[in-house]
């Protein structure tokens, strides 16, 4: 009886379990049809396939200080592309493809107007490496093509770029770079290919070496890709990105808005284009463009040659310097700016300046006016003319300090500028007033450069020569015996910026010579970090040196202070019995004058103040409202 009610039940079963597994085999195939048709197709071209696009492509570029550099020809103002995209595979590997690119038919209009400049410059045929993935892994442009035109190029062609990775899902992440920096993007495949800037992870400065203290802000960045067969790339494309640039201050440096579309057409042969010639060879054009040197200047930078010359004529450096002069007997800027602007049109012409200091009768400030003209050139040539006027005895002693400080602005000096300047902070001769300026000078002045380096691009040559200068000044902490030596090491420690110097610095508080202490205070007083304020409070209680108090004040005068150190301060003020001392702090007080405490201090000070400057002070303090 019990066989006779399992057996049905077992055969049900059965049934059930097959229309399970059928079910099962069922989604399976159709899982496996759905991946199929939704895994993104990898960018894949067949050998020798010759692809067209209408092509356009619009950017404006603004600019806060509104000054034209050499980043390239759209680095201000606005651009616009209109004509065709040529595109030919040219050789293809297990994982790249190398393609030429050229476009043509092309319209060109900068700050509105058509640029036949920049017509010829976009009309060039360059190379362009694929990998499989869609990513561009290279560009190789002839040599007639300046760096800075390069980049503008290349900004054009990255707007197409999209790298799709070897994945069953529809979206993914992705790092790339473009002009600006590395990026993520953020993809997404249904229909069409969809792409967006998130963020930037690094920026680039205009040499293309990482700036840690600027940052890029994406307002808006949308891209969409419509893939035709593998074989055709895409049928079409579309793009918009407006992206925000901020310095290491925080204001807008700049703003770029750009839109790109291009649409597959059908192929037409054009004869007269590069791309197309039957002899084309990438590798043997590569290989000549690479042995001769690449053109110095831009487009941009032809156009301001040649307005230069109409401005200047044909005069020589010492012309430009007589007319000037002529005029101006005291320090003018639109002198400074005049002689600068030579210097754009002839860097070189930096290299007589020291010659003309020395054989023309210059008063004071007309040689300091050359001098700040080099300084704010900062290239080679101005960088080897102010070196030259530092070491030369023959020069002023204001000259050759001044020199000394303007080196500490150089961009990117190389070997021989920093072993000038190390040359003259250890050739110091402690009986020479002159040697000694030198000295300390040059060392204060290889602080700041290794702040910029420190703050600015961080390359690997910039790495080296920041951890060299650094060690050495480190070395100088240690060894330096000579009072004079050592309190300049302590300030060039300051001036790297680099809190690594804190705890050193702080070790000379103790020393025996006020003048070392008093440097020490000065020096901790410019590093970012919020203890050095309590620090400094702390020592007024214990200094004994006039001098040295002096300093401390000084110091928290120029920083912005806890409350902690204000509190500390008002009660060091009730014993201070030095008049300056008490004056300098009055001075502090006043500019803390809403911390909790200050005004209730100074008008109990008021009754026992016996320097009429600094009862003045405390009125001063007391009456004001904000």
């Amino acid at each position: 009886m019990l066989t006779k009610l399992i057996i049905p039940y077992l055969k049900k079963m059965k049934i059930k379990m097959k229309r399970n597994i059928i079910t099962a085999i069922l989604l399976l195939i159709l899982g496996v049809v759905w991946i199929f048709f939704n895994k993104p197709s990898s960018i894949y071209w067949k050998e020798g396939a010759r692809l067209t696009y209408e092509f356009k492509y619009k950017t404006f570029v603004y600019s806060s200080s509104g000054i034209k550099t050499e980043n390239g020809v759209d680095t201000y103002g606005k651009i616009e592309l209109n004509g065709t995209l040529n595109l030919r595979v040219l050789d293809i590997n297990s994982d790249q493809v190398k393609a030429a690119v050229q476009l043509s038919g092309l319209e060109v209009k900068y700050q509105g107007k058509k640029d036949r400049d920049l017509e010829e410059l976009y009309s060039n045929l360059f190379y362009v490496t694929f990998l499989k993935n869609g990513k561009i892994e290279s560009f190789d442009f002839s040599n007639n093509i300046a760096e800075a035109d390069r980049k503008s190029v290349k900004n054009v062609l990255r707007l197409l770029q999209f790298i799709v990775p070897d994945t069953y899902f529809n979206s993914w992440s992705t790092e790339e770079n473009d002009n600006h920096g590395l990026f993520a993007a953020e993809y997404n495949y249904g229909k069409k290919l969809k792409k967006s800037k998130s963020k930037y992870l690094e920026i680039y400065d205009r040499t293309g070496n990482i700036n840690l203290s600027d940052r890029v802000d994406i307002k808006k960045s949308s891209y969409e890709c419509d893939y035709g067969y593998p074989e055709i790339w895409m049928k079409s494309f579309s793009g918009r990105e407006h992206t925000v640039f901020y310095n290491a201050e925080g204001k807008v440096a700049g703003k770029f808005l750009t839109r790109v579309e291009a649409k597959a057409i059908p192929y037409l042969s054009d004869n007269s284009l590069t791309i197309w010639n039957y002899n084309i060879d990438p590798y043997k054009d590569i290989q000549e463009w690479n042995k001769l040197p690449i053109e110095k200047n831009s487009v941009s930078r032809k156009r301001e040659i040649k307005r230069l010359k109409k401005q200047f004529g044909e005069k020589e450096m010492s012309d430009v310097i007589d007319a000037l002069f002529a005029e101006n007997n005291k320090f003018s800027t639109f002198c400074v700016s005049k002689i600068i602007t030579y210097f754009k049109l002839y860097p070189e012409s930096a290299l007589v300046i020291p010659d003309i200091i020395l054989n023309k009768k210059l008063n004071t400030d007309q040689r300091a006016m050359l001098i700040n003209a080099l300084q704010c050139e900062r290239g080679d040539y101005a960088q080897k003319a102010l070196v030259r006027i530092m070491e030369g005895g023959n020069f002023s002693r204001e000259t050759r300090v001044q020199s000394a400080i303007a080196l500490g602005d150089s961009d990117n000096p190389d070997d021989n500028i920093l072993s000038s300047m190390w040359h003259a902070y250890y050739n110091r001769d402690n009986n020479s007033r002159v040697s000694k300026l030198i000295s300390d000078t040059s060392i204060l002045s290889l602080g700041r450069i290794a702040s910029q380096t420190f703050t600015g691009k961080r390359n690997e040559n910039a790495n080296t020569t920041l951890n060299q200068i650094k060690n050495k000044i480190n070395e100088e902490l240690s060894n330096a015996e000579e009072p004079g030596q050592l309190t300049a090491a302590i300030y060039a420690a300051a001036n790297t910026g680099d809190n690594e110097f804190i705890e050193p610095i702080k070790n000379f508080l103790k020393s025996e010579k006020p003048v070392v202490r008093s440097a020490a205070a000065s020096s901790l007083a410019v590093m970012r970090s919020p203890g050095i304020d309590q620090s400094l409070a702390d020592m007024l209680e214990t200094e004994g040196n006039v001098n040295v108090r002096t300093s401390i004040v000084r110091g928290l005068y120029g920083r912005k202070v806890s409350d902690e150190a204000v509190q500390k301060v008002c009660k060091e003020l009730k014993y201070e019995d030095n008049d300056i001392v008490r004056g300098e702090i009055y001075r502090f007080l006043l500019k803390n004058r809403k911390k909790d405490g200050v005004k209730e201090t100074l008008r109990e000070m008021q009754k026992y103040e016996t320097s009429f400057e600094n009862k003045h002070l405390i009125s001063r303090a007391l009456a004001s409202r904000k």
